[in-house]
């Protein structure tokens, strides 16, 4: 088969997880490239892997239209699935069903900043606010008890919804969790540290990865988590599940299903696992 590995100018040879993806694929027999979503819409192949376009929160529009563009029965994840968890308002959808997420509150553009003020009040770690459609912390700040959020609420309404959530301690102190599936079983999990002094675990803040043993119990979570995607999304061919107070009462992050880093390097089996699920029919 042909297949691309979607990825953004700023990365156009893929970074190492997906290097690793790239060799178990082509050692199979499959002719694989790395694809920049913007360059074209246009492609041949058999199969369009979603994996490292990290800009898309800033091309929104164009990236919609490319999406529009592909065969969706190519597609990992499926564009409808892509679209679903593009917004983050997919939080207080999985909380109206009972997942226990973050507390989340949604600012829709148009409304008085101003409300950030009064719901901040009562929350006594501090908040954090982030855009609604975002990745790798774009925008998102935080904000000690009794902080004037007013100028980063102004700057975030101008760039449409976003969310209002408590700062939680143990995200600084324990980190965040990772639980990683293919086709809706799990492969493996990770620990996402942030730096001292830092309370975000990307990489890009100085944040570290390692492997973890993920409990039973998150395991369980998780499963109950994608288990309450919407019928019509199918499964999701690859998704990664982020916990945060995982070792006291876990509760969504949240949840990856367009780019999120699948952590190959951290688990000797995963590459493997998610080649099989490429090889494989797409539409499910």
């Amino acid at each position: 088969m042909k297949i691309d590995l979607i990825t953004s100018q700023d990365l156009p040879e893929l970074g190492a997880d997906d290097l690793l993806l790239a060799k178990k694929l082509s050692e199979l027999g499959h002719s694989v490239r790395a694809r920049v979503w913007s360059d074209s819409p246009e492609t041949d192949a058999d199969r369009i892997v979603l994996r490292s376009p990290w800009d898309y929160h800033l091309r929104l529009l164009e990236f919609r239209g490319w999406l529009a563009c592909q065969a969706a029965e190519r597609m990992l994840n499926r564009p409808a699935v892509i679209e679903w968890n593009i917004h983050k308002k997919y939080l207080l959808e999985l909380a109206g069903k009972g997942i226990p997420i973050v507390p989340t509150n949604l600012y829709l553009a148009g409304a008085d900043p101003d409300w950030v003020a009064s719901k901040s009040a009562a929350m006594a770690d501090g908040f954090v606010l982030k855009p609604a459609i975002s990745a790798t912390s774009f925008l998102t700040s935080r904000h000690s008890v009794g902080d004037n959020p007013a100028a980063a609420a102004q700057t975030l309404a101008r760039h449409g919804d976003f969310l209002l959530q408590p700062y939680l301690p143990s995200v600084a102190k324990d980190g965040e969790v990772s639980l990683i599936f293919f086709a809706g079983r799990f492969s493996h999990a990770v620990l996402k540290l942030a730096q001292s002094g830092d309370y975000r675990v990307q990489a890009d803040f100085g944040g570290t990865v390692e492997a973890f043993n993920a409990t039973p119990a998150l395991i369980e979570l998780s499963e109950r988590i994608l288990g309450t995607l919407p019928k019509h999304l199918g499964t999701p061919h690859y998704a990664r599940v982020d916990l945060v107070d995982w070792r006291t009462a876990p509760k969504l992050s949240e949840l990856e299903l367009i780019e999120p880093n699948l952590f190959f390097l951290t688990d000797a089996k995963a590459t493997g696992l998610f080649a099989s699920v490429v090889e494989r029919e797409t539409h499910h």
